[in-house]
């Protein structure tokens, strides 16, 4: 390759100082570039196949393309089951059907297979990438299925899989929407699963005594004995967050799914596409490259630093997988208001790419999330009141006991939103320290109004602004 580098930018001449080969220069690129060009190729040398290696890829690649193109939702499918303990991956190609226009509906234990299955136009989620939910026990429900019909209710099918069945798969297949439909609402379902397996426990040694309660009938109804009282379903917010505990994703719905034609626009890049591409060598991603991402913060913790700074490591996720973002000290401080689990944030920052290890973005910047039309939004036409997030209270001194006896409690409830106090005595508004962010709740806002008064007690969220 080094012999070749020479040829390649400056030619070659023979021993008549006849020209075997141009080479860049003589046709007029300049050095630089042509020394840039040459090494995007050194780069590809360690990982380019020979002639048999790439013929093997090129026939799969036909193959393949021809299946995706002919049998669009089988071929998903099963390229989906290969890939069933990698999230990245899944979310990354069920992001694909996305944007086939192929629905991938929630697993369901009267439609859904071991693994991803063809339903009618749409593609049936595998009840395999349900956590808790073993394979033996998904094939004794496959075969009781088969064998007694679809399952009518949700105490039917805790009485039809009773004996395999244990709480914790029961609530992960409630919790996934795999028993929606089934009479009950998730809510209902999963504050009832461990009394209707112990009821089913109880019936069970009942039959093995033989024994009957005086004033029990033959041919009652097990049913009809446990009364599951009425009661309000879970938000869609909530069950959204069940779904990403016991699958690892969104399936109902997605927070980012409205944004999906914005990353084009505004150059954010798939999270599933970094992931993906630092696993190859001499990929188009590289160690120190700046990059923007679109996503939603599903999870925030903090670090105190050896110099008693406070860092954050964050779970950026966007449709197509997730990645970790370390956001230091001085950016923390400067951008503390957007890194909230929950908030939809337009982020910027570097590559950090080690081997065996998995990419981390070392954060430069955080923005709010644009529109999902892509067009900035206006203030005035949102209501905005011009005053930032945060918890603001207005004490009478400094040297106040009020004063003190809100800090108190602002002390217990450390979090994230920015604090703001207006001292009456000197009419000063002091934005408080980064140390003294705190976690807003009911519990909080309701002492301080015991402390300051409730007029005194303001805050503004994001939807106030």
């Amino acid at each position: 390759m080094e012999r070749e580098s020479r040829i390649f930018i400056y030619g070659l001449t023979n021993e008549k100082g006849e020209v075997e080969v141009d080479g860049c220069i003589r046709r007029g690129v300049d050095e630089a570039t042509a020394k840039a060009i040459y090494g995007e190729m050194e780069s590809f040398a360690s990982y380019a196949f020979n002639k048999s290696h790439a013929a093997a890829y090129a026939l799969l690649s036909y193959q393949t393309a021809w299946l995706k193109c002919y049998y669009p939702r089988e071929y998903l499918a099963a390229l989906m089951t290969s890939v069933l303990d990698n999230t990245n991956k899944l979310s990354a190609y069920i992001a694909e059907c996305v944007r086939l226009g192929i629905r991938v509906l929630s697993p369901h234990v009267n439609e859904s297979g071991m693994g991803f299955t063809v339903s009618g136009k749409d593609i049936r989620f595998g009840l395999l990438a349900v956590r808790n939910l073993g394979r033996g026990f998904i094939q004794s429900l496959l075969e009781n299925r088969e064998e007694k019909g679809r399952f009518p209710s949700f105490y039917a099918f805790c009485k039809r899989m009773y004996g395999g069945l244990n709480r914790r798969a029961l609530e992960s297949l409630v919790k996934c929407g795999a028993l929606d439909g089934l009479n009950l609402n998730r809510r209902q379902m999963l504050e009832n699963a461990g009394g209707v397996l112990d009821h089913l426990d109880d019936d069970r040694r009942r039959n093995l005594e033989g024994q009957m309660g005086f004033f029990d009938r033959p041919g009652d109804s097990d049913e009809a004995e446990y009364a599951v009282k009425p009661a309000p379903d879970f938000s869609t917010a909530d069950k959204l967050a069940m779904e990403k505990e016991v699958t690892g994703m969104y399936l109902s719905g997605h927070p980012m799914a409205e944004y999906i034609e914005l990353y084009d626009r505004i150059g954010a890049r798939r999270t599933g596409e970094i992931l993906d591409d630092a696993r190859e060598q001499g990929g188009a991603y590289h160690d120190g490259d700046m990059v923007t991402l679109l996503g939603i913060i599903v999870s925030v913790k903090m670090k105190v630093t050896k110099s008693n700074s406070t860092m954050a490591f964050v779970v950026l996720e966007d449709m197509f997988g997730s990645v970790e973002v370390l956001v230091f000290p001085k950016i923390l401080a400067e951008n503390a208001e957007q890194i909230a689990e929950g908030r939809i944030v337009r982020l910027v920052g570097r590559l950090s790419m080690r081997e065996e290890e998995e990419p981390k973005i070392i954060c430069e910047k955080v923005f709010p999330a644009p529109s999902a039309s892509g067009a900035p939004s206006d203030p005035k036409k949102e209501g905005h009141t011009g005053r930032r997030r945060g918890l603001y209270l207005k004490v009478p001194g400094e040297q106040s006991v009020a004063y003190d006896r809100a800090m108190k409690y602002i002390a217990v409830f450390d979090g994230m939103t920015p604090l703001y106090v207006y001292f009456s005595d000197t009419k000063k508004l002091f934005r408080a320290p980064f140390s003294l962010r705190v976690s807003v709740n009911d519990v909080l806002l309701r002492e301080l109004g015991k402390v300051l008064g409730k007029e005194n007690v303001v805050y503004i969220t994001e939807k106030q602004q």
